[in-house]
């Protein structure tokens, strides 16, 4: 039946058809927008864990470093 699509009865549903369009668009963009939020976060959430990490491991180094020339001198003193 075509009479959906003539007059103003095809106006209309053009219309109700533009708002649906319009209103699932905004909806897309709002989640779209909220994964991009959640990753980005993320992302930012495991590069500060890198820089923890990173950092924790260059103070052990630095630790290690350290104890190593303690020893080396304890060594030495005692070896006298």
């Amino acid at each position: 039946d075509g009479s959906l699509w003539e007059g103003k009865m095809k106006k209309d549903n053009e219309n109700i058809l533009e708002d649906t369009l319009k209103a699932a668009m905004k909806t897309y963009q709002v989640k779209v927008s909220d994964i991009y939020e959640s990753y980005t976060n993320e992302i930012n959430r495991l590069y500060q864990q890198q820089d923890n990490i990173s950092s924790s491991l260059n103070v052990k180094s630095a630790m290690k470093a350290h104890l190593k020339q303690e020893i080396k001198k304890k060594k030495e003193t005692s070896d006298e």
